[in-house]
């Protein structure tokens, strides 16, 4: 998924109790990968810092913190939209096979997920964690899909305002039939 992108995998069987930290900068070739990536115009900047401890014998969590200036093309004016993001996120990992992670309720053949339970663990394919894939997939969480410039927000603002639930849509329409019935 991330060619190009400078190796960076986590092997979870020999993570210290304690922790360990990762951090990824962002320089010209990869700030220009994660554009590509993520689909957004061009990425200012970009780092994370994550620390990583074994959880549950075999598996990992993940604790981490993504700071970054992204720079997207607004839907309604398409000018250039600069947001700066600083997102925290956790992340757990078990080994495929492992019981916890059938440890969800299937109806009908639909996932079930309760917002009040802890989320579902990633699967490990093998022992690696590729933090490029992590990274990328929390920063797509936090990217806005519809973004928008300070000026495009005040307009839908100020259409919202002035359309009120009171307006009739077709008032304007009984006018009209109502002069085109006293000119006959």
């Amino acid at each position: 998924m991330n060619t190009g992108f400078p190796s960076k995998k986590l092997d979870v069987t020999g993570l210290p109790q304690k922790g360990t930290s990762i951090n990824l900068d962002g320089g010209k070739a990869e700030l220009d990968l994660l554009s590509q990536a993520l689909g957004v115009e061009r990425l200012h900047s970009f780092r994370a810092e994550i620390n990583a401890k074994p959880w549950k014998l075999k598996g990992a969590y993940l604790a981490g913190l993504i700071k970054a200036t992204v720079e997207q093309t607004c839907v309604a004016t398409l000018e250039p939209v600069i947001t700066e993001l600083d997102c925290e996120f956790e992340r757990y990992f078990l080994p495929q096979g492992d019981p916890a992670l059938d440890d969800h309720t299937i109806v009908e053949g639909e996932l079930v997920i309760d917002p009040e339970e802890d989320d579902i663990p990633d699967e490990l394919d093998g022992k690696f964690i590729d933090m490029w894939s992590v990274v990328i997939e929390e920063l797509n969480l936090q990217i806005d899909p519809f973004p928008r410039t300070q000026a495009a927000s005040r307009l839908e603002d100020f259409e919202q305002a002035t359309t009120s639930d009171t307006h009739k849509p077709f008032a304007d329409l009984k006018t009209l039939i109502t002069q085109k019935k006293a000119r006959e």
